[in-house]
């Protein structure tokens, strides 16, 4: 019991601490739980969805800069004018953030945004120790101790109040909301974790000395790390001998295997080099281990130049680039610098991840720019392009050459759009490839955008589907089949493959038919009860009873083989089919 109130202490005290140091971040942190928690109970296609998740985006990123803000107040120990006027600086660019979020969140603006809130984070990890501060590395390490610990308690908290709510749902016959478990994760990780994660940090001016490593990552990093990447070495060292030998240059699979070596090694490198006054060895080992290293980076850089000459420059390939000139820096300044380069080696972190996606030399503009230039290049080697810029029609063009520009297109089309692309006209659309080449692109499906897509499913998975007048259930999809399965009285049910029919079959002869395609249809169109059929059965003197239980269904609207209709199309359903005999 002492124990148990000591841990109550404890954590009481780290969440007390928290509140009264970092009250903007928190109040910043609650707000973004109440969003979290709007959104997830509101329609996944609800159309006010994307203002809630762009709120959302903007509070996530004031997150590290109230926090770092904080710590710049107490670093610098500037006045209550001065914090104000920093807060009122944070709200300013959330809401600008805000502003510049688009409608339509695509994939490499989620990208930038998770870099921009590494790149935060890691500056606000930095703020305490910029600039001339040696410990930033121990620093690093005594907070990735202290997550970990913010996690076991959240999780355990998570585990206990799920199995309390769980019983009480289960003996008292409730029924909670689905989300309620989701709910409180989000609660637990965002009030309670982020809570008691700031009340773990150091005092501004409180060093965490090297007796803070543990003992966990002491033997991690200098007996099992560094004895990996020191044999590692030899093995590349071992290749690069062969291809001294075979007189072969490196293939692409070198370039992966050497960056993640030489990720590895700089990230042990940055979090051990504090130790050289406790371990006597690492600082020879270091002075021997970085020179050793040029070969290996050489190798990476021939292998990545090689598919860039051939292929071109691609974001993967940029970053690459991006992640081996980093870590290239980063052993140099080690090997350079007597004294403490962990800070200096951050910066130089945020300062990559800051180039890598934003502005004009960012791997999205360096690869459009290469690409567009490889198009331009083939329209003009390939003749589909004259003198003056104009297109070529050339439906002769050899097979292989209409395969690589086709290719070329779909990738920059598929990646960027089309008013960035300044080789192809502004209203280009693979439709048009025809009668501007003279030849449709390969591999392309001819599409039409007049369609309008649309889906339905089941969300209450859990509802009980009453089988009382059902003899037999079977759960089909559009592109399953049916084989022969034999129903009372003789009668046998089957389906085609990729069909949409049911055929009730007694006696060699076709009895009944159950379009599911069309059901499906008219169940989305009118949004009533479930399909429900019956058929005579004149030989057996009852009823076949035949009913429909989506629980999913996809298709389109959009012109048919009347141009001024508006059909709806099914292109996929999943049902429960229930039948029995009366």
């Amino acid at each position: 019991m002492k124990r148990l109130s000591q841990y109550l202490i404890f954590v009481g005290s780290q969440l007390k601490r928290s509140v009264e140091r970092f009250p903007e971040t928190l109040t910043v942190t609650f707000l973004l739980v109440i969003m979290m928690i709007v959104r997830i109970h509101m329609d996944y296609d609800d159309p006010n969805g994307i203002y809630i998740e762009k709120i959302m985006m903007a509070l996530a990123i004031l997150m590290p800069i109230t926090a770092g803000m904080k710590l710049a107040v107490e670093r610098w120990s500037l006045d209550v004018l001065r914090r104000t006027a920093l807060s009122v600086i944070a709200v300013v660019l959330a809401v600008m953030y805000y502003m510049i979020i688009p409608d339509r969140l695509n994939e490499y603006f989620m990208m930038r945004f998770i870099a921009l809130f590494a790149m935060l984070f890691i500056g606000f990890l930095v703020v305490p120790y910029f600039y001339n501060r040696k410990g930033l590395a121990q620093y690093i390490l005594y907070l990735y101790g202290r997550f970990f610990l913010t996690a076991l308690y959240a999780g355990v908290l998570f585990g206990g109040i799920s199995m309390m709510i769980f019983t009480v749902e289960s003996l008292f016959n409730l029924n909670f909301n689905e989300n309620i478990y989701f709910d409180l994760f989000i609660i637990l990780a965002g009030v309670f974790g982020v809570t008691f994660f700031l009340g773990s940090f150091p005092e501004i001016d409180e060093d965490v000395e090297l007796s803070s490593y543990s003992k966990i990552f002491k033997t991690l990093f200098l007996y099992i790390v560094l004895p990996i990447v020191s044999v590692y070495t030899v093995i590349l060292y071992a290749y690069f001998v062969k291809i001294l030998i075979e007189f072969e240059l490196p293939q692409g699979l070198i370039g992966n295997l050497v960056l993640w070596y030489a990720i590895v090694s700089v990230l042990t490198l940055f979090f051990i080099r504090d130790l050289k006054e406790e371990v006597p060895w690492l600082e020879r080992f270091m002075n021997i281990y970085i020179p050793l290293m040029i070969v290996p980076l050489l190798m990476l850089y021939i292998a990545i130049g090689i598919r860039i000459d051939g292929f071109g420059i691609t974001m993967p390939r940029y970053f690459v680039v991006s992640l081996a000139l980093f870590a290239t820096f980063s052993l140099a300044i080690m090997r350079i610098k007597k004294t403490d380069t962990s800070v200096p080696v951050t910066l130089m972190l945020i300062a990559f991840v800051g180039v890598s996606f934003f502005g004009v030399f960012s791997g999205y503009s360096v690869t459009l720019t290469d690409q567009n230039a490889r198009l331009e290049t083939m329209f003009t080697q390939y003749g589909l392009k004259d003198t003056n810029g104009n297109f070529v029609s050339k439906p002769e063009l050899d097979e292989s050459k209409k395969n690589e520009v086709s290719d070329q297109i779909k990738f920059l089309t598929r990646n960027y759009d089309i008013e960035e692309i300044k080789a192809l006209p502004e209203d280009f659309d693979q439709d048009k490839a025809v009668s501007l080449l003279g030849f449709e692109l390969y591999g392309y499906w001819r599409g039409n955008n007049n369609l309008t897509y649309f889906n339905y499913y089941n969300k209450d998975e859990s509802a009980l589907i009453d089988v009382s007048d059902a003899d037999y259930m079977i759960l089909n999809s559009s592109y399953n089949a049916i084989d022969d399965v034999d129903l009372d009285e003789g009668i046998k049910l089957s389906k085609e493959r990729d069909q949409p029919v049911l055929r009730f079959v007694s006696a060699g002869s076709v009895i009944a038919e159950v379009n599911l395609m069309e059901s499906a249809k008219n169940f989305y169109l009118n949004q009533s009860e479930m399909p429900l059929y019956e058929f005579d059965l004149p030989d057996a003197g009852g009823k076949l009873v035949v009913s429909l239980n989506f629980k999913s269904i996809n298709g389109h609207r959009g012109q048919g083989s009347n141009e001024n209709s508006d059909e709806l199309t099914i292109d996929m359903y999943e049902v429960w089919i229930m039948m029995g005999i009366k």
